[in-house]
């Protein structure tokens, strides 16, 4: 079960940040925010406030986060600092992919929030019981 959820993951991971997405209702150029947003945006004159950074934000924020339990788990005597590092080389990759594929553009922004997540998630596991000393 953990092995086909982490393979299920890493495919969504990789469809959302390096598959380009092209759409009629366009508005954002992050496909992630389209995909929380666009069935709230169907009736606009619900939300007054523009939502669409924060959303972005937020997942920038979370996209990459679930990456470091996972490497946590199979790092096995890693030490949390290395784990982390695996696991911000990922975002930078994605980052440095998005220049060669056209409708991607890469972000300094993106790459620094994903980081961010995950240095969450390293915080976490620094500070709670189930951290490997």
């Amino acid at each position: 079960m953990g092995t086909a959820s982490a393979g299920f993951y890493l495919a969504f991971l990789f469809y959302i940040t390096l598959v380009p997405h092209y759409e009629n209702e366009v508005i954002s150029d992050n496909f992630f925010v389209r995909l929380l947003i666009n069935p709230i945006l169907k009736n606009p004159t619900l939300f007054i406030l523009d939502i669409n950074p924060a959303l972005a934000v937020l997942g920038n924020l979370v996209l990459f986060a679930p990456l470091f339990p996972l490497v946590y788990k199979l790092g096995g005597t890693l030490r949390l600092e290395i784990e982390l590092l695996i696991c911000a080389a990922l975002p930078a990759v994605v980052e440095f992919l998005q220049f060669w594929i056209p409708g991607r553009d890469p972000s300094l922004t993106d790459f620094i929030l994903n980081v961010t997540g995950l240095i969450g998630f390293y915080i976490f596991a620094k500070t709670h019981k189930w951290a490997r000393s």
